[in-house]
């Protein structure tokens, strides 16, 4: 569909816009911690990373977080990680009425697709994504060897398990010790099989849950749990690791996302807003404001996202946002953004829905 390939584009464009070489951020009152760096070696950070909060016309809520770190020694890395987060978080956001476990597996199928449609197997990346939905049930999902990890009672356990030859394998004697090539990568083509985690975790309040990028876990286990020990929040924690990162020699992009305790989690789920999508990395953030059409209301799902053409952009300048034009007509769309040049204004057709996506700032340090 056109309209779907338009929507996605502009998602594309965001996760591949100019930023910082380093930027770390809070999100819901420190709920979620999420940052990242270039490193001392890498001209271009391939990582991507966001934070997706969600709730359908039925009241169903999810918040997804997820890692993607682009494959440097394949075709285009950052271009491959910017397609991939943003069809697999457009997905998520368009599906929320699946089941989580069936809903994560389907958007990684989904961008897995997407990259195999434009780069034939010759380009990919990882992902590990958390998913927290309106049952207060947590779901993981992993491909490639970014990881999931679960800190309880000041021990760091890998949840997920990396698409190594060393891994997979179990190798106890080392035989492929510094085998690092990954058996599966999103963008492989049909042979991909995301691999579904179900996580229990304690409702301790120091209890966390992390997603990392190679760049953070290629660190001794101890650094990384003295960190977020001793850490006094997770924005905090989050920034220590992609310094220590560099510290240890930074040959590789680092990026991390902490959670905080399971009550939070449920209390920033629980804040979510019927009909709209907002979604957070370590830069910046959007939300898309959507009309839910008859057709929608049926199903629990979001029309919008995948089915509406975006005509209109607005530029906001100095990090300041400016006001969307009204129309007399609901099917006009109004786009805030953070980069770019504005479109040519057009309108869409009465049967759809009205888009408002607004774009806000972070800082780096």
């Amino acid at each position: 569909m056109e309209n779907q390939s338009e929507t996605l584009k502009r998602l594309v464009e965001w996760f591949k816009r100019t930023t910082t070489q380093k930027c770390f951020r809070g999100v819901g009152s420190l709920t979620l911690a999420i940052s990242t760096d270039i490193g001392l070696t890498r001209n271009e950070n391939q990582d991507r990373s966001a934070i997706l909060r969600t709730r359908n016309n039925k009241g169903e809520a999810i918040v997804v977080a997820v890692v993607c770190d682009g494959m440097g020694g394949m075709e285009s890395g950052a271009d491959c990680a910017s397609k991939v987060i943003a069809n697999f978080l457009n997905y998520c956001a368009c599906s929320v009425h699946e089941p989580t476990d069936i809903l994560l597996k389907n958007a990684v199928l989904k961008a897995n697709e997407a990259i195999f449609s434009d780069y034939k197997g010759k380009g990919g990346t990882t992902l590990s994504a958390l998913c927290i939905d309106s049952n207060g049930q947590i779901f993981g999902v992993n491909v490639g060897d970014s990881r999931i990890y679960s800190f309880d009672n000041g021990e760091l356990i890998q949840i997920s398990s990396d698409d190594t030859f060393a891994e997979q394998l179990k190798d106890t004697k080392g035989t492929f010790t510094g085998r690092n090539e990954l058996l599966q990568h999103v963008g492989i083509g049909t042979d991909i099989e995301p691999h579904i985690l179900s996580i229990s975790i304690s409702k301790d309040e120091d209890t966390r849950l992390l997603v990392t990028s190679d760049g953070v876990h290629f660190m001794d286990r101890r650094w990384i749990s003295s960190i977020i020990k001793h850490a006094p929040d997770i924005a905090k924690a989050v920034t220590r690791l992609v310094e220590l990162s560099k510290w240890c020699g930074g040959k590789d992009n680092a990026t991390s996302i902490i959670t905080s305790s399971y009550d939070r989690l449920i209390a920033f789920r629980d804040g979510s807003r019927i009909d709209v999508i907002e979604i957070w990395d370590s830069f910046s953030e959007f939300e898309i404001h959507a009309s839910i059409s008859r057709e929608t209301k049926e199903t629990g799902s979001y029309a919008l996202p995948v089915s509406l053409d975006v005509e209109k952009s607005i530029i906001s300048t100095k990090g300041k946002r400016k006001r969307p034009i009204k129309s007399q007509q609901q099917t006009e769309i109004s786009v805030f953004s953070d980069r770019g040049m504005p479109n040519k204004p057009g309108r869409l057709p009465k049967e759809n829905a009205q888009l408002d996506i607004q774009f806000g700032n972070s800082r780096g340090e």
